[in-house]
């Protein structure tokens, strides 16, 4: 069973965390099957039982009360559910990725796909770019200037093709290239090559006159396949031997298909039936499309198919996506950025703190120089939280200066707990006017606890804005 995380036999640091594009083949490593079905259950039976190799195959985790998952064999309660994915019988485009797929087109060549570089500046950049301590801000601006100089480039230095304005169109499923943008006396040799075709239906005359290429996402994956590995730093895009990240990754042919805890199902009282999560429809949707697609159709129905693919795809990453069809019942449906961001999401509604005792939240900016297992907080919100340090010989003189300041200073204390002779714990203010600290700060009660303020290094169970602490 593939896992995503495997314990260490020995105790390791933790020096950096890398993020890169999750290609097809670590979809397949991470999922567990493939989904081929677009039904959900098994038809002509009365317990609906969910339907092999469907969106609700036992294997994505249990989905129902009395039932145990196929793959770990846990309850719905302690399962965490296994992913899986299908593939589409067509590229398409990642609503998220549309703006980095335009700019690396502009960068490239879109006939041999190199990019648009004389060899002088990219000699020069390649050794800017092969740097591995580069940080981000740096990496952004030789990116902007790669990008600047290769788009004013129309013609290639290696194949001497014409490139000319790649922008987004209009609707989700194609780029548009404008080839004869800056190149206007070629429009005529252009135009030749169509000759045939024109005089047969001379309507697609002024369209051919236009010089206009639609760039769709199987000729994009075309050319991202084609861009040489020495091209790669330039497009500063992880290369080295553990960490490559190839643009044709920003182009989508195969779906994860999220885990059954994700998306559950909800047993309908007034129906006899279930009512299945947002997700699981949007997958349906897009299994039909794909489905479709795959069948023996007319070319004007299969682009008319491709571009419901494209908005079904964009729905479930945004359901709120700018330029969607409207759904058919007008109903709001939650895509996977609904689920994440937003007040309610994953991050601010399920991980960060509530309002209760002992957590504290401000907003404030975060501090680049602080370590990944630190939390930061201000000195307001660190008199409110205390915590509690045991009396030993070492630390006592510390928390006698502690218990001196008293609580209305930092670095102070608020009070100190003690026992007497067989009862129960008790609890003294610390206040520096009184005689707590002569009377049970002694070495020989060692049984004692100062609740100081927290101070920088104090170590917690865990970070006070995590879930657990609530």
């Amino acid at each position: 069973m593939p896992s995503l995380y495997k314990p260490p036999d020995l105790p390791r640091i933790v020096e950096d965390i890398k993020f890169q594009l999750c290609s097809e083949g670590d979809l397949k490593r991470l999922s567990h099957i493939q989904v081929l079905k677009c039904l959900l259950y098994a038809e002509g039976q009365s317990n609906r039982r969910a339907l092999d190799y469907g969106l609700l195959d036992p294997r994505l985790g249990a989905n129902k009360r009395d039932e145990l998952c196929a793959t770990c064999g846990l309850d719905y309660q302690k399962c965490i559910g296994h992913w899986g994915y299908f593939d589409l019988p067509t590229p398409i485009y990642h609503v998220g990725y549309t703006w980095h797929i335009v700019k690396i087109l502009q960068t490239i060549c879109k006939t041999c796909s190199r990019v648009l570089l004389p060899e002088q500046q990219r000699a020069r950049f390649l050794i800017s770019c092969s740097n591995p301590n580069l940080d981000y801000v740096h990496k952004k601006q030789l990116r902007n200037a790669i990008h600047k100089l290769s788009s004013r480039i129309h013609v290639c230095p290696f194949c001497s093709a014409f490139n000319g304005v790649v922008t987004k169109g209009m609707s989700l499923p194609y780029v548009v290239h404008d080839i004869f943008r800056h190149a206007k006396a070629k429009v005529d040799e252009y135009v030749d090559e169509f000759a045939k075709v024109i005089t047969k239906n001379t309507e697609l005359a002024p369209v051919v006159r236009k010089g206009l290429e639609i760039i769709r996402p199987g000729k994009a994956m075309q050319l991202f396949s084609r861009i040489p590995e020495e091209d790669l730093p330039l497009l500063l895009m992880p290369f080295d031997s553990r960490w490559t990240t190839h643009p044709r990754n920003l182009i989508v042919q195969r779906v994860p298909v999220c885990p059954s805890a994700i998306g559950p199902s909800v047993v309908s009282e007034v129906r006899g039936g279930t009512n299945e999560d947002d997700l699981i429809k949007m997958y349906q949707w897009i299994l039909a499309q794909a489905a479709t697609i795959e069948e023996d159709i007319g070319e004007a129905d299969q682009i008319a198919c491709l571009d419901n693919l494209h908005a079904e795809f964009a729905r479930l990453i945004n359901s709120q996506q700018s330029g969607l069809p409207p759904v058919q019942d007008h109903k709001f449906t939650r895509g996977l950025l609904q689920r994440l961001a937003g007040k309610h999401g994953r991050f601010r509604g399920s991980l960060l703190g509530k309002r209760t005792n002992f957590t504290a939240r401000t907003v404030i900016s975060p501090d680049p120089n602080m370590r990944i297992d630190e939390v930061c907080i201000p000195v307001r919100c660190a008199k409110l939280l205390t915590y509690p340090e045991r009396v030993a010989d070492v630390n006592l003189n510390f928390l006698r200066s502690l218990v001196l300041d008293g609580p209305n200073n930092y670095p102070g204390a608020m009070f100190v707990s003690y026992k007497l002779r067989g009862e129960r714990e008790r609890q003294a203010e610390a206040s520096g006017n009184s005689d707590v600290v002569r009377r049970f700060l002694a070495p020989e009660r060692a049984h004692e606890d100062v609740a100081k303020y927290l101070q920088s290094g104090d170590i917690v169970e865990r970070h006070l804005l995590d879930r657990p602490n609530i």
